[in-house]
């Protein structure tokens, strides 16, 4: 199944993965892939909970496939992959799927197999793929090397006016997402 070939990734030998590599080149039709990043409680989760609601919706009815790094411990490298509690109404859809993956220590906020995960989710009829990166801060730019479209969810209450203007992963983003502006 999907989920097990998923599973699977990080051990794949080279024959394998040149497999996958060259069933991945002939590909007519790819899903759009978007990426998310955002500092840690910008509302990247409610963004993709109101997402799955619209794309799923009876007349859209798209397949969303979904990619979600969670930080591990630097101590113990264990990893809470708390995104599925945050998007229960809607892993049980038929037209969803839902991955939870750990960085893998990684201080970029990127899995180090997402290269690997992205070409086999390529291979499934997703018409959208999300990639959610670890909640991180401005210089989280490299998750754009792996998307089509690169989103930062933005909460202007987590820092003064000083900080929209600073470059970093402003200027690598196609889409900027204010949230949590009501709250003023």
């Amino acid at each position: 199944s999907f989920s097990k070939t998923l599973t699977h990734m990080d051990s794949l030998n080279k024959t394998e993965l040149n497999l996958l590599v060259n069933t991945f080149k002939k590909l007519k039709k790819v899903p759009l892939i978007l990426g998310l990043v955002g500092s840690p409680g910008s509302g990247k989760s409610t963004f993709i909970n109101q997402f799955l609601n619209y794309s799923t919706a009876a007349k859209k009815k798209k397949k969303v496939g979904m990619l979600l790094i969670d930080p591990s411990s630097p101590i113990h490298g264990g990893s809470l992959l708390g995104d599925r509690v945050r998007l229960s109404d809607h892993f049980l859809k038929p037209e969803v799927f839902i991955r939870s993956i750990s960085n893998l220590g990684n201080v970029n906020g990127l899995n180090p197999h997402l290269d690997k995960y992205l070409m086999l989710f390529s291979l499934y009829p997703f018409d959208v793929v999300i990639v959610e990166s670890v909640g991180g801060g401005q210089a989280s730019t490299d998750l754009k090397a792996y998307v089509d479209k690169l989103i930062l969810i933005f909460d202007p209450h987590a820092g003064d006016e000083i900080q929209f203007l600073k470059s970093g992963v402003l200027d690598v983003a196609d889409s900027v997402i204010i949230s949590k502006a009501d709250l003023s």
